[in-house]
């Protein structure tokens, strides 16, 4: 069994891994949220290591993120939410790429990281365009 300081080191690792964070950056701003928002560097990091680990608590994940920004875990959770909340469309831009509707007033910040992070790690998720299928 792991203790919680080896969890929390693997945790922060994934939070580093740059390939993963700009393909998941990527993700995020297809859902509509607003580059100039640090919850948007927040949610990006939270997905790629929810990514990592989709076992590990959402608190874990804030913490690590956290620790490597200096700010609280809180902080990363309010600051998600806010980006989140910002994002005019995130609903729908999510709903389209997974093919799932997601109702607006069901979208909150571990909602998301869920969600992106699944499609990150998992790109057969992602729903296909009908005009490309038989292109490729």
């Amino acid at each position: 069994m792991e203790t919680s300081n080896t969890t929390n080191s693997k945790i922060r690792k994934a939070a580093e891994n740059k390939r993963a964070l700009l393909a998941v950056e990527r993700i995020v701003l297809e859902c509509g949220v607003r580059a100039d928002l640090n919850g948007c560097a927040y949610l990006t990091e939270a997905a790629t290591v929810y990514a990592a680990h989709p076992d590990a608590k959402l608190t874990e994940i804030y913490g690590a993120v956290g620790s490597r920004h200096g700010v609280k875990p809180k902080t990363v959770m309010r600051e998600i939410n806010y980006a989140v909340a910002q994002a005019f469309d995130v609903a729908e831009k999510l709903s389209a790429l997974i093919g799932v509707n997601i109702p607006r007033a069901q979208v909150h910040g571990g909602l998301i990281i869920a969600y992106i992070g699944k499609l990150y790690s998992n790109p057969d998720l992602r729903r296909r365009d009908k005009t490309n299928d038989g292109a490729r």
